[in-house]
């Protein structure tokens, strides 16, 4: 019983300790001079730079390293985002990109349920669907902040984690078990321990997919999904999780491929629409923090516009990182010449660049040290994590009559205890 009312208040301090008003990105009283320091000294090229962030082989050869040098020093990247590989070729590749870039480099990877989601011979968490069942959100809280740390041993800056996508439709062939759920508020509050375990590790969070593919029955990895919602439902069920955790500090959004006929009329791809990305996310939702499109090569937005052309129509509505860009000169080529035709304003520039420096200082690039440690791996506390986390995952669909825990029985039963031996779950002796 001790152990139970512990856990309750564990529970109860972390929540109500960060459950305060957040500015997102901010760091501490220097953060702004660093950032006007860098802006002001970069060239166009440098800036428009900035904003995108493409995928980087992950095996550590002199090829790889040399198209990393050609993306550092031809086209200015400010951002990585690597995909399977092992930990130990994209810790060297990190130290790589750091020591070769005249600015700081932010790189990413998709570790939803800890590095074993890319990276081989890491730990592996349960996933969100499990976490879902879970009663005491202390314990997705610290998964999120162990994930948080070995994310960063390998020198990454930024997680694209949480999913908070509410898995209201069975058919979802994309989302499923990486959401906590079909209750919103439970999503919410699980998908805020996940964000708020690996932001305390200094990891940069991107909630996603906003404004929200959970009840979608296509994959936008190969088509343009359709939500059909009225505007108040979306209001109410899909946009409720970001509601909770854009004002706890949330430092990253990424803006999902998606058809919202209630919100875009026009049929754009969410990730291309203003309506979307600034009219809803950054100015009714009131969020600061970056945003990052899903990936561009992806068949919801790459088969709706040419190539490089919906990269600059993903920045022009609203988005800070172009994530996975297909050509990606043309598309540094197109946003500098809507910059000199004046389709992209100074200001409109500023906003995004200085972000993305800001979000660079948060997650201690201004301060940089190499990755060299081998903490990646499985270790005893990830085995111990894992244990409580599926005991306490174990959920009783349906008791009828009453049978469980076993009181009165007529006749002989057999009990097999596996793992501990804590038969008064299921047994009560009379």
């Amino acid at each position: 019983m001790k152990k139970y009312y512990f856990s309750l208040l564990a529970t109860f301090i972390i929540i109500h300790t960060f459950a305060q008003q957040i500015p997102p990105l901010y760091k501490d009283k220097n953060q702004s001079k660093w950032v006007d320091s860098l802006y002001n000294s970069m060239s166009l090229d440098e800036r428009i730079g900035q904003l995108f962030m493409p995928f980087a082989a992950s095996e550590n050869t002199e090829e790889n390293r040399q198209k990393i040098k050609e993306l550092l020093n031809e086209l200015h990247i400010g951002n990585f985002f690597f995909l399977k590989g092992n930990p130990s070729d994209e810790q060297a590749l990190n130290n790589f990109i750091q020591r070769n870039s005249k600015y700081p480099v932010m790189t990413a990877i998709d570790a939803e349920w800890g590095l074993a989601m890319r990276l081989d011979s890491t730990a592996k968490f349960p996933w969100n669907m499990t976490l879902g069942a879970i009663q005491n959100d202390s314990i997705i809280y610290h998964i999120g902040r162990q994930i948080g740390k070995e994310t960063g041993a390998v020198g990454f800056q930024m997680n694209f984690s949480p999913v908070i996508d509410i898995n209201t439709n069975p058919d979802n062939p994309i989302i499923g078990n990486r959401s906590f759920g079909e209750d919103k508020e439970n999503v919410a509050r699980k998908g805020y321990m996940m964000m708020k375990g690996l932001q305390d590790a200094d990891i940069l969070t991107t909630a996603k997919h906003f404004p929200g593919h959970g009840d979608t029955s296509q994959d936008s990895h190969k088509t343009l999904p359709s939500v059909n919602f009225d505007y108040n439902r979306i209001q109410n069920v899909e946009l409720y999780p970001y509601k909770q955790l854009i004002p706890k500090g949330l430092t990253g959004i990424m803006v999902a491929h998606l058809k919202i006929p209630s919100i875009e009329y026009m049929g754009l791809p969410t990730t291309l629409s203003h309506k979307v990305v600034t009219d809803l996310l950054q100015k009714q939702l009131g969020y600061e923090g970056l945003i990052i499109t899903d990936a561009m090569n992806m068949k919801g937005v790459a088969d709706f516009v040419p190539s490089g052309t919906a990269d600059l129509q993903a920045f022009l509505a609203g988005n800070d990182i172009l994530l996975g860009t297909i050509e990606i000169k043309k598309a540094v080529n197109d946003l500098k010449d809507a910059y000199k035709k004046g389709l992209i304003s100074d200001k409109r520039l500023e906003k995004s660049v200085k972000k993305i420096l800001k979000a660079k200082y948060w997650a201690n690039l201004h301060q940089w040290q190499p990755a060299t440690g081998k903490n990646f791996y499985p270790t005893l506390q990830d085995s111990l994590l894992n244990q409580k986390a599926f005991e306490n995952a174990i959920t009783l669909i349906k008791n009828d009559e009453n049978i469980l825990p076993i009181k009165d029985v007529a006749q002989k039963i057999a009990y097999v205890a596996l793992g501990d031996d804590n038969s008064e779950t299921f047994y009560t002796s009379q």
